[in-house]
């Protein structure tokens, strides 16, 4: 069957249109899941879907992504933060390092980690800036799920802090926990 999955609605209109990220899956994979944009005037039908490609084949999140929380407005464009997909097996540099920081043997093993994107203001589907590795990784004994040994940080909530510099990125990990954490 079909799913629509990690949908989050922008704050505010953009150019008088309500704008969603989501991540469309259907019963067949002919793509990897990536993250789709939209547009809406009511909130209820919505249209001009277009991919929304995030990645290349050489960056840490090839393997998958999907929308965080909804981003916030800053001073430079909108703060999107999302999640990706590091697969261990790939034979790149950060997939190796990864592997060995985490000290893992298993095999396909894929680990969640945290993206940060900053987004155009009045167009947001043009990309300004992209962490060039994850600003989250799973390291932490808690981060990592003890009954199936997922390695997990799915972010959930996003705010400012009150020092106006840095942000709380609210997230799930190992399946079992919630955390908040400043970037």
């Amino acid at each position: 069957g079909e799913q629509d999955k990690d949908v989050v609605l922008f704050p505010e209109k953009i150019k008088n249109k309500y704008v969603a990220f989501d991540r469309p899956e259907g019963s067949f994979n002919f793509t990897q899941p990536h993250i789709w944009i939209g547009y809406s005037d009511d909130l209820i039908s919505w249209g001009r879907l277009k991919s929304f490609d995030i990645f290349r084949k050489e960056d840490w999140d090839v393997e998958k992504v999907g929308a965080g929380p909804p981003p916030i407005k800053t001073d430079k464009g909108w703060l999107f933060i999302y999640h990706g997909l590091v697969n261990l097996n790939l034979d790149n540099n950060f997939s190796v390092k990864l592997k060995n920081l985490l000290k893992v043997k298993e095999k396909d093993l894929i680990v969640y980690c945290v993206g940060a994107l900053l987004l155009d203001l009045k167009n947001p589907k043009k990309i300004l800036a992209k962490s060039k590795k994850p600003i989250l990784i799973p390291i932490k004994k808690y981060e990592q799920n003890i009954f199936w040994g997922k390695k997990i940080i799915f972010p959930t909530g996003l705010v400012l802090d009150k020092n106006g510099k840095d942000v709380l990125i609210f997230s799930g990990v190992g399946d079992e926990i919630i955390t908040v954490k400043k970037v």
